[in-house]
């Protein structure tokens, strides 16, 4: 930057009440960051000397301590390295920033255990005027460190999973709107490119909430999108959006720093981002809690690093956008890397537990929508996501045997009560389903020749490539062993056929959880998988090419995968079978030597579902599946706990509100002649037969209740894809939405056989279960059902 062009931005700077205050008191700090600035400045004065893990207390409460000083001492070889080569500012860039910003970029929680990886060594301060705070204070006492055995050795790698909750922009332009009125290099700048920038990311329930519509519009009549009236980024020309950037970076090499440079560099696009917040804070009128904007600014010449402050001051005649320097040190010395780590570490913390709901809190308070705290999307975070997010692991595990249910049961040996008018059945029981569209090389003719025409064909393998884009690559065997492990179905060789000689298959997953037609909970596994030889088949070389590029998913991380979607208690099931949940796989890949993550979202389940269900109709004969070798489906029952420990697979969902009898009524949101009205579901207690009259009757006028759509095979998805994923309706209570005279048939029926002696068991050994709508229906699938059917377990 040459003279003429610093005094310009100078004097520019002044005219806009930007204000670099350097290393300023306290009293000039607000006070609605006062405890972050000091929680700064403490971690700034740590030494490396003595911070080290005793035997005592930091070996269990902060095994993550060791890492921290292995990572502080690589980075002071790296900055030792750079200085020595006299590296430019790209060289600097590259060799330092990985270390400094990894924080940024990988999971917090072990994608075995699901405890922390670590924790800042000073949580981030949350203001007790914020509404999250409780909740906040409540996730962190319930947050433990990592025990697994190999996870804290001093080779042992740290980047489980991926941090799906920030991104960044490296030189992206940042738009200004008035053009910079600047002299020297450019005159009217309508645009600078910072070194790197990091935001938010367009998911999860900050979509949700900009998606909805915004309280002012709706009362002016003129709806709009909370996105449409309110600025989000300054960025121009994005794909997914940066939402509300809160860092921002500047580097010089050591050969030509400059921080007063640097500042002026830097000083327009800070404005910028503290704009960006504070016009939101302002939209809010107050009522989203205590946002106050806030901007951090790393800047660094060579070895020499800044952390700085950035906020807006609002004054009686205008704002001030003021900067000031919180910590300084050299990253060539140990307490220097140590220190600049540790901070790092709390920045991140502060983004992930305290600016992200502080955003949420504000938009809330201009949406017409309820928005939750929690983010199902965001797969990352262990006690508020809706799954596991994992990192490539290079070692090849065999599925083990514990990822086998240890308790299977079978329809036929059990109690089962079943009436057109209702349904009492065990929670407990869940049924594991498994559906496949398995394509080898040797199976894509035949799979050709099934359809109508070629068209239909063409249409259909169109819509496989586009899914298979997001797709993980498996080994060949590795199908067959998911199979097994989920419904313990074993599928022999392929007869007639030399094996298929592809080194590897693409992948996509849906699981989705559902309430089937005889009110069975269930839930599914949708697999599309396709040989690589196949893809060549289908699509030729190009297409491989391009699904070649998807990482690679080991037996190790499909066993933690399975094992994780098997591990919901009884009551978590059937609030998520209640409310339709469903996922499916996706992966990201991150910059540099880091491997791609894996990991699971709930956005993008349909097209993998509606794709299988028109296959799977077009090769049904009847009521049967048709025997094609590429269509896989298998299912089991087994038991489950009514409560587990451990992280939530549907965190999200709100917890079923049972009756003090341990019972749950879920009605139909549909009725149809072939389906019970509803049902019954005991999830606490044993109950001998002549009650169950009395517990339905009881609920009839004081108990609460759910809906839900019961599906059959045949349905079709388009007539339940507004069902899918939507949260549990709060209970309401029977008597003052129904009528107690639609209980009537249903207590009736249960009356005539009181005499029977059988015991109906909910959180016992023994459970209820309901046969199947094929068992109790005729070939006539229309055919109403107008009687119990009882079976019981014989003496």
């Amino acid at each position: 930057m040459d003279q003429a062009e610093y005094r310009a931005r100078w004097d520019y700077t002044k005219e806009l009440n930007i204000r670099f205050l350097g290393p300023a008191p306290p009293r000039q700090w607000p006070d609605a960051h006062r405890r972050l600035f000091a929680d700064i400045q403490k971690l700034g004065n740590q030494k490396y000397s003595s911070f080290s893990e005793t035997v005592s207390v930091d070996s269990i409460d902060k095994p993550w301590r060791r890492q921290t000083k292995q990572r502080a001492a690589r980075l002071v070889q790296r900055s030792l390295i750079s200085r020595e080569d006299r590296k430019n500012e790209a060289g600097w860039r590259f060799s330092i920033e990985p270390e400094v910003l990894h924080r940024f970029t990988v999971e917090v929680t072990c994608p075995r255990c699901r405890s922390r990886l670590w924790k800042s060594e000073i949580e981030a301060a949350v203001l007790s005027s914020q509404p999250f705070a409780q909740s906040l204070e409540a996730r962190r006492r319930r947050r433990a460190p990592c025990r697994c055995v190999d996870q804290w050795g001093y080779n042992s790698g740290y980047e489980d999973g991926v941090n799906m909750i920030f991104s960044d922009r490296t030189q992206a332009a940042i738009k200004h709107d008035p053009p910079l009125p600047i002299e020297g290099r450019r005159r009217g700048q309508v645009s600078e490119e910072p070194d790197r920038v990091y935001g938010l990311r367009d998911t999860g329930s900050l979509r949700k909430a900009l998606n909805s519509i915004g309280k002012h519009t709706a009362y002016a009549g003129n709806v709009q999108r909370l996105r449409d009236t309110i600025e989000v980024s300054p960025f121009d020309d994005e794909g997914e959006r940066l939402l509300f950037p809160f860092l921002i970076m500047e580097a010089k090499s050591g050969k030509h720093g400059d921080m007063a440079a640097v500042e002026m560099q830097t000083a327009f696009c800070i404005r910028r981002l503290l704009r960006l917040q504070h016009e939101l804070r302002n939209a809010g009128e107050g009522r989203g809690g205590t946002f106050e904007p806030l901007v951090w600014f790393l800047s660094w010449s060579g070895e020499r690093w800044n952390v700085a402050g950035c906020f807006a001051k609002d004054t009686r005649s205008s704002i001030e956008w003021v900067t000031v320097n919180l910590w300084s040190g050299d990253v060539t010395g140990e307490d220097g890397s140590l220190q600049l780590l540790l901070i790092i570490d709390y920045i991140f913390d502060w983004a992930r537990d305290v600016y992200r709901q502080s955003l949420l809190a504000q938009l809330s308070s201009l949406s017409t929508e309820y928005i939750p705290e929690s983010d199902p999307e965001i797969l990352s975070i262990s006690e508020r996501c809706s799954t596991v997010l994992t990192c490539r692991s290079d070692d090849p595990v065999d599925f083990l045997p514990q990822t086998l249910p240890q308790s299977v049961v079978s329809s036929g040996d059990f109690l089962n009560l079943f009436h057109a008018a209702g349904v009492v059945r065990d929670a407990s029981v869940i049924e594991s389903r498994f559906m496949a569209l398995y394509i080898t090389e040797h199976y894509v003719e035949p799979f050709r020749l099934s359809f109508a025409s070629e068209g239909a064909y063409r249409e259909t393998i169109t819509k496989i490539s586009a899914i298979l884009e997001d797709s993980w690559r498996l080994v060949p065997d590795t199908l067959n062993r998911i199979e097994e492990a989920w419904t313990r179905t074993s599928r022999p060789a392929a007869s007639g056929h030399a094996p298929d000689r592809s080194s590897f298959f693409f992948v996509r997953f849906a699981f989705r959880m559902f309430v089937a037609s005889d009110w069975q909970p269930v839930r599914q596994l949708v697999c599309l998988a396709t040989s690589s030889r196949a893809v060549e088949k289908l699509w030729g070389k190009g297409m491989l090419g391009v699904f070649n590029r998807c990482p690679l998913y080991t037996s190790l991380e499909m066993e933690r995968f399975l094992n994780f979607l098997k591990g919901p208690s009884a009551i978590d099931s059937l609030a998520a079978a209640i409310s339709m949940q469903c996922i499916s796989n996706t992966s990201r890949k991150r910059t540099g030597p880091n491997p791609p993550s894996f990991g699971f979202k709930r956005d993008d389940s349909a097209s993998v579902l509606e794709l299988m269900s028109m296959i799977i109709e077009s090769h049904t004969i009847g009521r049967r599946l048709s025997p094609d070798p590429y269509l896989r489906y298998s299912q089991m029952q087994s038991k489950q706990s009514l409560y587990t420990e451990g992280p939530k697979l549907w965190p999200h969902l709100e917890q079923l509100s049972l009756h003090s009898n341990g019972t749950v009524l879920v009605d139909s949101e549909r009725q149809s002649p072939s389906i019970p009205c509803r049902c019954l579901y005991i999830v606490d207690g044993s109950y001998e037969a002549a009650d169950a009259a009395r517990l339905v009757e009881r609920m009839s006028y004081e108990g609460t209740y759910y809906s839900t759509m019961p599906l059959c095979p045949s349905h079709d998805p388009a007539e339940y894809l507004d069902y899918i994923n939507r949260p549990i309706d709060h209970s309401r209570y029977w008597r003052t939405e129904k009528t107690l005279e639609s209980f009537h048939p249903w207590i009736s029926a249960l009356q005539e056989y009181k005499s029977t002696g059988s015991i109906l068991h909910g959180s016992s050994s023994f459970p209820i279960l309901v046969l199947s709508s094929d068992e109790v229906s005729s070939d006539d699938d229309d055919n109403e059902i107008t009687q119990i059917t009882v079976a019981w377990k014989d003496d």
